[in-house]
Order: C-alpha cells, then sequence, then structure tokens
C-alpha cells in the first residue's frame, strides 16, 4: 500500500517536472516585451479585404493593449526581420506549412522559429465559393488569435464594447492550433443600425461560407401585376383566383404556375452565372390572414397535423419538388431554398416523400419562438420534428438549416430578457447531431440588456459544443465587472426563473409581448430586481468601459419602469428608485440618438424622404372625414407639411400599447432629428415648424393602437415596412362608420390598381380624382378585391376610398395594396391634401 502511494507520488513529481523542464525548453514567440516589439504583419500585396482589415485590426488591438504599433508591410518578399505572416504569400510557401486539416472558414496558428503564422482560406474579392458564400479563415485565425492568446473580447459592437486587458507584453509558448467552425452559415441579424454591429460579427466570427436564399419569395417571382393577364396563377379560394394582397399565396397545383415559377429562377441563373440559389419560400401570413388556395387540386395534399391545425407541408413540398426537378434539368448544381415553417412546419402524417437533392430546407421552428422551449410538451415536439426533417434532409441529399428566435420577443424596447442559457444548450447541442449547416438566430439591438445573448449565439455559432452557462457567466464578469457581475446574473436569474413559470402555466404564449408578461413575469419580482439593480449600480466598476455599459442597462431598466408605471401596473403610490418621470424619458429618448450602445433602439425602417418629392399641398380638406383620425397599424411613418409655420401640435387621443414601449422621432426633411419621446395617451406633442417645410413624424411600433390629431398641419401616412406598396390601418378603432382614404396617382395613361384585403365583411367605393364614383371594393364574399382603373382615362390625381364598417365589426386590421407604380401614402384630407410624387 505504501509502495504504490509512494509510486503514485513519483509520478506525479516526474510528471510536474517534464512539464516545467519541456515548457522551458518551448520556443516563445516574444511579440511585445516592455511595450516594444521589432515585429512587422506580413501580408501578400495582393491579399483580399479581409485579410487587410484583419492586418489593420491585429495591429490596432496589440497597440490598444501594448502600447506597441505594428507595421502591417505588403510585399512579395519575405521580410528580413521577424514578422506575424498572414494568409496565403511568399513567407507560407518558404515556410513548408500547409492547409491539411482546415476546412471552410478554419484556420492554423503556428509557431515557426522566432515568427508567427495565421491563415486559412479566403475567398478571393468579388468572387463567392461554389456554396454561393465567402471564406475567410484568415481573419478569423486574427481574432481568434487576439480572443486565446491576448484576452480581448469583443462583448458589444463599437469601442465602449471591447475589453482589451492592459499589459506590456504579448507572448505566445510554441504551438500548432488548427480551429474549425461547427456551423458554415453563423447568421446573427437586427444587431442593430450602422457599421459597428457588422465589426463585431465579424470579429466575433459570424460568417456565411454558405448562403441559401430562403426568404418570403412568391410575391417578388410571381408579382401582383402579373393578376390582369394570368389570375390562374394566384390562390383560388372558394372557387375563385383570389386578386394578389399583400402577402399573397399561389396556386401552387397548377402547372403553368410552376413552369412560370421555375422560369424566372432559370433566366436569373442564366443572368448570373455566381448565383447559386434562390427561393421557393412562400409569402409569410400577416395578422392571422393565411389566404391559402382551397381549390380541390390543392385539398387533396392538406391534411390535419399533429397540433390540430390544418397542415399545408404536403402542398407546399409537392411545389418545391415540382419546381426544383425543372430547375435541376438545367442547372444541376445550384441550389433552391425553401421555409419548413408555420403552416408547413410538421412532417406530412404519412412521412416525408423523397426530396429532390437540389433543395435546401430552412427549418424555422416557430413553435419554439420567444421561449417556448421552457415548456416540456415543446421540447418533445422540437425533436420529434426535428428529427424527421433531419433524417429526410439525411437521405435526400439535401441541405439542413436552423431559424429561431428562442429567446427573444419581438418588443425590445424598453425590456429585460434572459439569455436563457438552458434554451441555448438544448438547441445547439442538437444541431450537429441532425448534420444541420448553418443557423439563423435573431439577435436584439438593445445591447447593454442582451449582450448576454447575442454573444453567446454568436459563441455557439463557432462551436455549437460549449456550454451556455460558462459563456454567459465570463460575459457578465468582462461586461459588467467583478464587484458588479453577481447582482446582474441574479437578475437575469430572477427573470429566468419567472420565464420558466410563465410559459408551462401559459401554452397560448409565444414570441410577442403581452400584457400578461409584464403583469404575470415582471410584477411580482421587480422588488427583487429592482434591487439587485441598484446593488450592481452601487458596486460599478472602476473601468470606464465596464462603468458605462453598466450605466445603460439601468437606463434600460428606467424604460422598463416607466413603461410598466404607464400600464398601470404598480399599486397606486409606489415609488420605485429607478423611476424617471415623464420629462426625464423624453430626455433619454431624445439623447439616447447620439449615444453608443443606446438604451433605446432608434432604427426605423421607413426613412424614405430622399426617394420622394413633395409638391405644395392642397389645402381645401374633405369635410366628410373632420371627425375621422386614422389608427395606422405597425411601424408607421406621417409625413406632415406645415402650410402657415408656427408650432405642430400632435394630440394622443388614444394609445393601448399592448405592453410595448412605443417611441416617436420628428425629423427634418434632411434627416435631422428635432424631437423624440415616448408614447402616452393624452400627451400632446408640438414642434415649430416653418412654413411650406415638410417634417417626418416616426412611430416605432408593432402592435400598439395609436390614434392621433394633427394640429396646424396636413399629414400623410406610411405604414406597409415590406414592400411600401400599400398601407394597413385599425379600422375597428376608427371613430366614425365610414373613412375617406386617399391616395395620389402621379402616372398619366397608366392604369390605377387598389386591392382591400385582410378586413373580412367589408365593402368600399372607389372615386376617381374627379369626384365620380369609379368602382368598388368589397370583402363580404371573399378575402381580397381589386379594383383596376379603365386604361383610356388620365389617372393622375388624388383617388378616395371610403371604407364603410359595419356597427359590428371585429376584425381589426384592413389593408391596401397598390400597384408598383403608385407610391403607398395614404390620406385623410381632414386638414387637406399632399401631392407625393417618385423621382
Amino acid at each position: 500500500m505504501k509502495f504504490n502511494t509512494l509510486y503514485r507520488f513519483g509520478v506525479v513529481l516526474f510528471a510536474l517536472y517534464a512539464t516545467t523542464y519541456f515548457n522551458a525548453l518551448a520556443q516563445k514567440v516574444e511579440i511585445v516585451t516592455g511595450g516594444k516589439s521589432d515585429y512587422v504583419i506580413f501580408i501578400d500585396p495582393a491579399a483580399t479585404k479581409s485579410v487587410q482589415e484583419a492586418a489593420e485590426n491585429l495591429s490596432g488591438y496589440i497597440s490598444k493593449q501594448t502600447g506597441s504599433k505594428l507595421t502591417v508591410v505588403k510585399s512579395e518578399k519575405i521580410p528580413s526581420g521577424r514578422y506575424i505572416s498572414l494568409g496565403a504569400n511568399v513567407a507560407l510557401k518558404a515556410s513548408g506549412l500547409n492547409f491539411s486539416g482546415i476546412k471552410a472558414d478554419g484556420y492554423k496558428i503556428i509557431t515557426k522559429g522566432s515568427n508567427l503564422f495565421i491563415f486559412g482560406e479566403d475567398t478571393p474579392d468579388g468572387k463567392l465559393n461554389k456554396l454561393g458564400g465567402r471564406c475567410e479563415g484568415t481573419a478569423n485565425g486574427v481574432y481568434s488569435f487576439l480572443e486565446k492568446f491576448a484576452g480581448i473580447r469583443w462583448l458589444m459592437p463599437g469601442e465602449m464594447g471591447e475589453y482589451i486587458p492592459a499589459t506590456k507584453n504579448l507572448v505566445v509558448v510554441q504551438t500548432s492550433l488548427i480551429d474549425n467552425p461547427g456551423l458554415l452559415l453563423r447568421n446573427l441579424p437586427f444587431l442593430g443600425p450602422g457599421s459597428a454591429p457588422h465589426d463585431w460579427e465579424k470579429r466575433i466570427r459570424l460568417g456565411k461560407v454558405t448562403a441559401p436564399e430562403y426568404n418570403h419569395a412568391w410575391e417578388a417571382t410571381i408579382p401582383a401585376s402579373l393578376y390582369d393577364k394570368h389570375p390562374d396563377y394566384f390562390a383560388k379560394i372558394d372557387g375563385k383566383h383570389q386578386p394578389p394582397a399583400e402577402r399573397h399565396k399561389l396556386e401552387t397545383t397548377n402547372p403553368a404556375l410552376v413552369q412560370a415559377y421555375a422560369d424566372v429562377i432559370i433566366n436569373k441563373f442564366k443572368a448570373d452565372p455566381n448565383r447559386r440559389w434562390y427561393s421557393l419560400s412562400p409569402s409569410d401570413g400577416v395578422n392571422g390572414e393565411q389566404g391559402w388556395s382551397n381549390s380541390p387540386e390543392t385539398q387533396a395534399f392538406q391534411e390535419i397535423g399533429p397540433n390540430g391545425k390544418l397542415s399545408k407541408t404536403p402542398v407546399v413540398l409537392k411545389f418545391y419538388n415540382d419546381v426544383a426537378k425543372i430547375v435541376r434539368k438545367e442547372f444541376p448544381d445550384r441550389k433552391l431554398g425553401g421555409y419548413i415553417y408555420s403552416d408547413y412546419f410538421y412532417p406530412p402524417n404519412k412521412g416525408i416523400p423523397a426530396l429532390e437533392p437540389n433543395l435546401g430546407f430552412m427549418i424555422a421552428a416557430s413553435p419554439a419562438y420567444g421561449f417556448q422551449l421552457y415548456r416540456k410538451s415543446t421540447q418533445k415536439t422540437w425533436t420529434d420534428v426535428i428529427d424527421a426533417w433531419g433524417k429526410a434532409a439525411v437521405k435526400s441529399g439535401s441541405e439542413l438549416y436552423y431559424y429561431d428566435l428562442p429567446t427573444a420577443l419581438m418588443q425590445h424596447n424598453g425590456n429585460i430578457q434572459p439569455p436563457a442559457p438552458d434554451i441555448l444548450n438544448f438547441i445547439f447541442h442538437r444541431l450537429d447531431t441532425y448534420n444541420f449547416l448553418g443557423t439563423r438566430f435573431y439577435g436584439r439591438p438593445i445591447w447593454p440588456v442582451f449582450g448576454a445573448m447575442n454573444y453567446a449565439i454568436a459563441k455557439l455559432c463557432w462551436n455549437p459544443k460549449l456550454d451556455a452557462h460558462q459563456i454567459i457567466n465570463e460575459y457578465y464578469v468582462k461586461a459588467y465587472g467583478e464587484k458588479s457581475a453577481p447582482h446582474i446574473s441574479r437578475l437575469y436569474s430572477i427573470i429566468d426563473s419567472a420565464y420558466k413559470v410563465f410559459y408551462e402555466k401559459n401554452p397560448d404564449k409565444s414570441w410577442n409581448l403581452t400584457p400578461a408578461h409584464m403583469k404575470d413575469i415582471y410584477l411580482p419580482i421587480y422588488p427583487q430586481i429592482e434591487e439587485q439593480m441598484l446593488r450592481a449600480l452601487k458596486n460599478k466598476s472602476a473601468d470606464e468601459k465596464q462603468n458605462y455599459r453598466l450605466q445603460q442597462f439601468g437606463a434600460v431598466f428606467s424604460v422598463m419602469e416607466w413603461n410598466m408605471r404607464n400600464q398601470k401596473l404598480f399599486p397606486e403610490g409606489q415609488k420605485n428608485k429607478m423611476a424617471l418621470n415623464d420629462s426625464d424619458m423624453d430626455k433619454l429618448v431624445l439623447e439616447n440618438e447620439n449615444k453608443e450602445l443606446p438604451a433605446i433602439d432608434n432604427e426605423f425602417v421607413m426613412k424614405l424622404g430622399k426617394f420622394y418629392d413633395v409638391a405644395e399641398a392642397k389645402v381645401k380638406s374633405d369635410k366628410t372625414s373632420a371627425q375621422s383620425f386614422m389608427a395606422p397599424n405597425g411601424d408607421s411613418q406621417v409625413l406632415i407639411y406645415s402650410p402657415s409655420g408656427g408650432n405642430i401640435e400632435v394630440d394622443i387621443r388614444k394609445f393601448n400599447g399592448v405592453a410595448e414601449f412605443v417611441r416617436y422621432n420628428v425629423y427634418t426633411m434632411d434627416g435631422k432629428m428635432i424631437d423624440a419621446g415616448a408614447m402616452k395617451e393624452g400627451k400632446k406633442i408640438t414642434f415649430p415648424a416653418e412654413k411650406g417645410n415638410y417634417y417626418y413624424f416616426d412611430i416605432v411600433n408593432r402592435q400598439a393602437v395609436i390614434q392621433f390629431d394633427i394640429k396646424n398641419g396636413i399629414e400623410a401616412f406610411k405604414t406597409n415596412r415590406n414592400s411600401g406598396k400599400g398601407f394597413r390601418l385599425s379600422l375597428s378603432d376608427l371613430q366614425t362608420p365610414e373613412l375617406p382614404v386617399y391616395f395620389y396617382n402621379d402616372k398619366a395613361d397608366v392604369p390605377f390598381g387598389i386591392i382591400m384585403s385582410f378586413g373580412l365583411g367589408l365593402q368600399a367605393k372607389v372615386y376617381s380624382p374627379d369626384g365620380k364614383l369609379a368602382g368598388e371594393l368589397s370583402t363580404v364574399n371573399s378575402q381580397s378585391s381589386r379594383y383596376l382603373s379603365p386604361a383610356n382615362i388620365d389617372s393622375r390625381g388624388f383617388w378616395k376610398v371610403v371604407v364603410q364598417r359595419p356597427g359590428d365589426y371585429k376584425n381589426k386590421v384592413v389593408s391596401f395594396t397598390l400597384d408598383e407604380h403608385i407610391l403607398g401614402w395614404a390620406q385623410t384630407g381632414r386638414n387637406g391634401l399632399i401631392e407625393i410624387k417618385q423621382h
């Protein structure tokens, strides 16, 4: 027994001695010593843009960390002194090192003698690889080197998001490292505007080695303008081919439609030899209105899915296969992408049929959106469905990709949602099992509070086997400081636990924020999370960047508190320490515009002033609309003309935020912000205006219902953020049984077409610019209705559509879709009309 113990002890001592001895002998590459360096960064003169940028970043970050600036040398001759070699160049060739073992977007980091080599496959500028994407392996190696050997982290975009531990020495012990990504498509969209998020994506090693097209493509491929010649291309409902409204559907069992769709793809591939993909995905649904065909031919391929609802999967797969067969005959090397999603998410009851090998599927796991994987039943459904599609893809040779927003609600302003590491681990640890080539996860742009989620997803995209808990815990320390990190961690943990309970108890809740979320999740835990927030702020870091991130976190918390108070969730008289009054909230919103890592998302999708000419307004008003106020649906932009100068007043008559924090921005025509603030019922927003000038009043909104009256100005509205050719409004919130809506047409001798849809059971009268009744629209017996003006008249001027709302009207949204050549601005004519022309 003693001998065994002594023997084991001796083995341990010898191992420790040997490790120490051989480490001492290991070659050290001392890049920076005592803040000084004689190294250069060496690249080929013809290096790709990504390698050149990586070289400048390597030099810049070493300088930030150590104070030593390394020169970037572009040459066809090997440097005479010591160097860091990036990418393919003469030094790499002379070294005898090779690319063996490096996969797409992967890299090697190797020391040889006193030099350091970082290289990987790099797609030449202006070219795409055979998968339709780009490889940037050398750049990935550079950013990985800065992480692994210099301890640098990119926690959030911009300088305030950087973590750079100060040192005067940068030493690399002899190494031979090879690293390849676990996923080829690593996509994290919706991270905010500007170049900073894009730079962050590169440094965190997101990328697109493969670039599948899977977007909702039906509208772009078979546009509404084809209806007059080919009505049979469009969905047949109750025996009639429907006029193509916003997000229209197609009659996919019609061979002529299949051939027309395939012809478009073939012509696209012919026109662009570099194009590797085209999408087959159906138009997305909106507000529950799907518009799918119910023709006998289509019904033969429909069934009831495992969720008890009508499943479109068989008919969608038939369409995918039918088009793919035609295209493959001419372009066997190209790929066609398609969503597996929503009404066509569940595999067919009889099993997935044979799939064409030129198909690539983006599995959009909508039942998992918005924390729903906290339900055990959802986890089982997810596993069964993903397993079925995974096996089918392997069998057919089809490619498989994954799309999700599993740890985010769509409404992100004024909200602190947990990074949910258990959900991230659940998904990523299974992707490798099912041979997924890539992912597209939703990021969230409010970095002070969503940074941990964005960061963890990005890290897991490179290595799906990592543990999200470890990633996030390290993140808290580096982002907010060692003293504040435990309190931030505890704050998120409390919210996370509340989310788990909420989703188990509420099987109907998904990815949209609701009043129930705020009442049942945040209200009961508010005292606890406010206490943790206050403790974190009290234990602020001495580091400037960590302190700034923490302060911005606190600002988001105050926005959330204001929103909860505005929803009247807190008991009467409750005073919260993180509260801001209305004036301070408006100040925060306005100042937020110029801050790095803003606490409120300011991106608005319809800043379109530069695309329009605005003529002098027609001041004559329509008296029939004197008491009618529009209630635009979704993100809205209001163009306001000042006929006489002075103050313009926007009176918020009705506001139901549906738990969402809604902000507004006021811009001049040249894009200068002159006012901003938070929406609130009863609020009067006033801003100065010059006579004859125009202003944009933007509302950043997803679901809230807002009615407002504009005084001393003439207004036009736009809400369709997808095509810009339509307008949606909440008709059930109107104050009058009729609403006149004007659209301006500046095209002579071109027929003017308009479609009314989504608002079922409605009737509307259409009046031409001369005031005569020109036609009618009706959704009483159909899902959409189209009016087309005669071809032999001058259709220029203001067209008027008077919508009649039945007294018992229940449907919320009505949508107008205009032909491509007509601008989508809608006006009531209450104070006058504005001629808006296209450049």
